[in-house]
């Protein structure tokens, strides 16, 4: 086991004992926990860049080789995720009024 001793600043650490109130977590298991997802989020972006790279081979990731032909592949409004219920609801009625 790697012991870390670091020093942060006054808004990093009011941060930490913020997400500790929260969680109700210690110091080690929210470190843990950012750097875990910290490490995931490197890990897919270098997944997206290999994927030209490597067209045709079998991917890094076995959990996301199945979805690598759908990334790029849909067209959609760039406010989709914020507006997703607005734009559902607009093809419904016009589904609907018609009848």
């Amino acid at each position: 086991m790697l012991q870390v001793n670091i020093q942060i600043d006054g808004e990093t650490a009011e941060k930490l004992l913020y997400i500790q109130q929260q969680t109700e977590r210690d110091r080690a298991e929210i470190l843990k926990i950012a750097v875990a997802e910290y490490y995931k989020k490197l890990e897919a972006t270098e997944f997206v860049g290999r994927i030209g790279e490597n067209a045709g081979q079998k991917q890094a990731n076995p959990n996301l080789d199945a979805w690598s032909d759908f990334i790029g592949s849909i067209e959609a409004a760039p406010d989709l995720v914020g507006n997703h219920k607005a734009y559902l609801r607009e093809k419904l009625d016009k589904k609907y009024d018609n009848r």
